[in-house]
Formats: structure tokens, sequence, C-alpha cells
């Protein structure tokens, strides 16, 4: 995290997606109130839904005094699993560990530690697990669900449930902050309101954007997609047509429309596995690329994410179907099928040497260093 996005967070105070800690012992010993306590503020901050949240430790309640963390064991890989065994589903996270050197006196050479917690698809987050405790007073118990109120984590009402179940907010219908309807924009500038957005979404899930190729992770591998975004498609032709194999080459395709996609649009041609989920559509294909000397099919995944009227629906799309990926087994395991035959025809790739493979070589190159995470 940068220094000056710290610095926003610590100036915003306490609400509805920051927290401050000024201490957290989870993981230190077998003492069970500093868990159910993490425990209790991400299942909230997770039904916060397509926003980013931040608990910030080291921080004092009213972001005046700050502390250096000094726990070893407060790592991403436990928070991960503890995440996993603790929150059902399990929310998506990352960790932040920081240390800057020539800051704000107050901030500087202290550790530490942002616990980023969604964007996350709407949904009801539970606890997965009682977190019973009468000796230290603690009593959360299996199938809660914790919402925040303000700047506080609190107990979800049953109607407040209800909403969350339906994909809506638990207390209001909120829009994002600047939400663009874009229909309502001049033709020339609806596409680029949406890559705007698009880029956004991409960011606040750990990923980004290079040249015509979009870099997301998923379970701590990177996928890179060749994107692509439309108004509408109307043309009777296969989508795909679109895009260049050997120029735009990567683990797959994600294609955002603003309106509706003719089923005819889609891939037909040695498709293994098509159907619809609530954010668009899944597509998985065969198809044949060149493996040095010799033809060989690979399997590839086209995501569809269709009727995108506005950032709100652009990003409830887009996390979404990062969350399907993420929950279901045999649609991330073809997700990652692909990614390892494509790095496969890739190397091979590399190994070509006449003069005229350059580019190809440069293209696969490319498309394995962003794969890896050697190219930002």
């Amino acid at each position: 995290m940068k220094y000056s996005k710290f610095q926003e967070l610590v100036k915003g105070k306490e609400k509805a997606n920051v927290d401050f800690k000024i201490k957290c012992d989870a993981f230190l010993s077998g003492s069970l109130a500093p868990k159910a306590e993490l425990a209790k503020d991400i299942c909230a901050m997770a039904n916060n839904g397509n926003v980013s949240n931040y608990i910030l430790i080291g921080v004092s309640d009213n972001g005046k005094s700050f502390k250096s963390v000094s726990n070893p064991k407060l790592t991403d890989d436990n928070l991960q699993d503890f995440c996993k065994k603790s929150i059902s589903p399990p929310p998506r996270i990352k960790i932040h560990k920081e240390c800057w050197e020539k800051v704000t006196s107050h901030h500087a050479r202290k550790n530490f530690i942002i616990i980023q917690v969604g964007p996350n698809a709407r949904q009801a987050f539970r606890l997965a697990r009682n977190f019973i405790s009468y000796r230290e007073q603690t009593s959360y118990r299996r199938n809660e669900v914790w919402i925040r109120r303000g700047a506080t984590s609190d107990l979800a009402t049953p109607e407040e449930i209800s909403r969350l179940v339906k994909g809506k907010p638990p207390i209001e219908d909120s829009k994002p902050d600047h939400n663009v309807e874009y229909a309502k924009l001049p033709i020339d500038e609806q596409i680029k309101a949406m890559k705007k957005d698009f880029q956004k979404c991409v960011e606040a899930v750990g990923g980004y954007i290079y040249e015509y190729r979009v870099i997301v992770p998923i379970k701590n591998l990177r996928y890179v997609w060749q994107y692509i975004i439309l108004r509408e498609y109307t043309e009777k032709y296969d989508i795909l047509s679109d895009f260049s194999f050997r120029r735009l080459f990567g683990h797959g395709f994600l294609i955002l429309i603003m309106k509706t996609i003719p089923k005819r649009a889609l891939p037909e041609n040695n498709v293994l596995v098509h159907f619809k989920e609530k954010w668009g559509w899944f597509t998985y294909y065969k198809k044949s690329a060149y493996s040095l000397t010799k033809v060989k099919d690979i399997s590839l995944v086209t995501l569809t994410l269709p009727n995108l009227a506005d950032t709100d629906t652009l990003q409830k799309s887009f996390l979404s179907m990062l969350q399907f990926l993420d929950e279901n087994h045999d649609s991330y395991n073809r997700i990652r099928t692909a990614r390892k035959e494509v790095n496969l025809i890739l190397r091979g790739w590399k190994k070509v040497r006449h003069e005229e493979s350059r580019r190809i070589r440069d293209i696969a190159q490319t498309v394995l260093d962003l794969s890896s995470g050697r190219l930002t």
C-alpha cells in the first residue's frame, strides 16, 4: 500500500469500511477473544459488498496514536486459513505489511499491518464456527451475520439478512459514490467511461490492465485474459473472430458489453462447456494452436459479462464472476487447465529461433511475465 493511501485512511477516521485497532493478538496464544473479534469484523466488512474495506492495525480508535505491530503470526497464510475456517463463504482478503522511513514522524519506522477485505460480491457472509469462551466473556455463534453500522460491527436483523441473501445492501440500496449510467453519456464517451470503471474494479481486487490484457489474481495465480469492451453486439459471426489469436494471446477472453448479447454471438465450435450464471456466460472450449512444428489443441475460456448499464452493475457482475470462479470447483479447474496449457505453448514459442518469429517470442515472453508477476 502506498503511504498516501494510508494517510488518506487515517485522516478519514473510522467508518463503515475502515476500522482501527491499536493491536491484534490473534494467533499469538490459545486465547479465543482476539480471534473472535477479528472474525466478527472481517465478516461485517465482507458484507459491505463491492467496496474495499480496511482494518488498520497499529492505529488507535481516534486515529491519533500509533504503535508498531509486533505479532509475527499475523501473516497472510494464517489469515487466509483462519477466514476459510471461520467465515462462510470465505471472503476475499489481503494483508499489507508496511514500514515507511521518510514519512510523518508519527508513522516513521513503525510496522503497520493493513488487512484489506473485499471487494466481494454481495451475499450473506456469516460465521462458520462458534467462538465461545465464558472465561473470556466471548460469545459469537456459528451462522451469525455481522454488518457494519457506521464505525461499529453489529448483528444483522432478519430483514437485513434477507436483503443480503437477495444480493442487496443490508440497510439501504446505495450506489457507488460516482455511479455513471453509460447510456446517458454521448456515444463516444460510453466506452471510455466503462474502461475507466473497469480498471478501478480490477485494481480493487489486486489486478491490473496491461495494454489489451487484464491480469486478475485468483487463488494465488495470475490469469491473463484478453479483454474487449463493447456497447452492443449484433453481428452474426462468432465474437471471438474480433480477436487475433497470435497477436493478442492470453489464457482466455473477457468480454464486457453494455447491452444484451445474442446467443449466436457466443462461441459455437469445439465448445465443451457453456452455461449462464447471474453475472453472465461461462464458455470452455478447445482451440488449435501451433506448438513449434505441430498443431495442438488447447483449452480456452471466454467470460462474457452483458447488461452492464452503469458503474454499479459493472462492479457487481465483475465481482460475482470472480467469486464464482473462486468457489466453483469445476469452473476453477477449467480456467486453471487453460492457463497451464497456454503457458506450455508459450514456453515452446520462446524456443523458436528464426528471425521472422521474433514477434511471437516477444508475445510469449510478455504473457509469461504477466502470468508470473514479473511484469506489472
